[in-house]
């Protein structure tokens, strides 16, 4: 069975993406350790690999489950090696991805609440003058 490997980029880093891995009848290898969300009997997590099982039947359903990735990617790598091959020819995996996206300060909000701050200090300044207070 050949091994292919697969890169999953975002434009924004995320943090743990939760992996929904369906009809999985390979073996998927990780950089980092997944951990078990949820999942058939036959859907196992070792280590850095993520193995399903081949269910050789007329409508083959494999199995399901679900990972997270612990860690904050920009990026992650994985590949996969099938189990075997089906009676009707080859396999095929689904991947669902969900992931919390770090939050990014934007910088116009910023500058626009540091002004504003800057005016109503200034404005106090202004309209309440400073008055020495008188020696006793």
């Amino acid at each position: 069975m050949s091994t292919d490997t697969y890169v999953v980029s975002f434009s924004s880093p995320v943090t743990s993406p939760r992996l929904h891995i369906g009809s999985l009848a390979s073996t998927l290898t990780f950089s980092t350790t997944p951990a078990r969300l949820s999942g058939q009997p036959d859907f196992v997590v070792a280590g850095h690999a993520v193995i399903g099982a081949l269910h050789n039947s007329a409508s083959p359903t494999d199995s399901n489950g679900t990972i997270e990735l612990p860690g904050i990617f920009s990026s992650f790598t994985f590949t996969a090696q099938a189990l075997g091959v089906y009676a009707n020819g080859g396999d095929g995996i689904g991947i669902q991805i969900g992931a919390d996206v770090a939050p990014v300060p934007e910088p116009g909000t910023l500058v626009l609440f540091t002004t504003g701050i800057i005016g109503l200090l200034g404005y106090g300044w202004r309209k309440k003058p400073w008055v020495r207070p008188e020696a006793q």
